[in-house]
Formats: C-alpha cells, sequence, structure tokens
C-alpha cells in the first residue's frame, strides 16, 4: 500500500483497511495497480512487449529494404523504358524504309511515264 499524504483520509488508518472517502467528495481516481487486479488479471504488464527493441537497428533495416525495394523498382523501370525506346527506333526506322520502298515505286512510275512521254 501506498504511503498516504498529509491530511489525505487514510492518514492515521491502518495497514489494509478500506479507506473512507468523506461524503460529497468526487470518487478518487483509480491506481494502475487497482486496473491490474481488476482488469487485467489475464495479461501480464509488458508481456506482449518486445524486451530488446533497438530503434537504429529497426531504422538500418528499413533504410536497407526500402533502398533495394527502390533499386529493384528503378532496374525495372528503366528495363521498360529501353524496351519502348528500342520499339519506337524500329517502328521509325520500318516507316522510313517504307518511305523510300513508296519514293522508289513511285520515281520508277514517273520513268515510266517519261519514258513513255519520249516516244
Amino acid at each position: 500500500m501506498r504511503e498516504p499524504h498529509r491530511g489525505s483520509p487514510t492518514e492515521g488508518a491502518r495497514e489494509g483497511a478500506p479507506v473512507r472517502e468523506p461524503e460529497g467528495a468526487p470518487p478518487r481516481a483509480r491506481e494502475p495497480s487497482d486496473l491490474d487486479d481488476d482488469l487485467y488479471d489475464f495479461v501480464k504488464f509488458g508481456q506482449g512487449a518486445s524486451k530488446n527493441f533497438g530503434f537504429a537497428k529497426h531504422l538500418c533495416i528499413a533504410l536497407t529494404l526500402g533502398v533495394a525495394s527502390g533499386l529493384v523498382w528503378k532496374t525495372m523501370h528503366w528495363n521498360e523504358r529501353k524496351y519502348v525506346a528500342q520499339y519506337y527506333y524500329d517502328l521509325a526506322k520500318k516507316e522510313a524504309k517504307d518511305k523510300a520502298a513508296y519514293q522508289e515505286t513511285i520515281n520508277a512510275k514517273f520513268a515510266d511515264l517519261e519514258a513513255e512521254l519520249a516516244k
């Protein structure tokens, strides 16, 4: 039991004796030990908490995982961008080749027409 403060209702009371509050007094706040006894008998205090939590260790792990996943993501992005650039390069090359072939066909037709007109 805690030591009573001067002027408190428990001053001079026997240890273990119930404390009588004066009439009209607001209800006293419950102590954490009262809560442990009444409500939380099924859970020991700090039972689920990690005893060896290292903030610096967890920060380093999180930063390492973040940087690693960022590098993987950027590598995938760079590869995809390379494939897209190669696709458009090949498409432009094919269009230039088709345009040159079409121009050659037109030039051949003009040559045939000029030869026909020259006769």
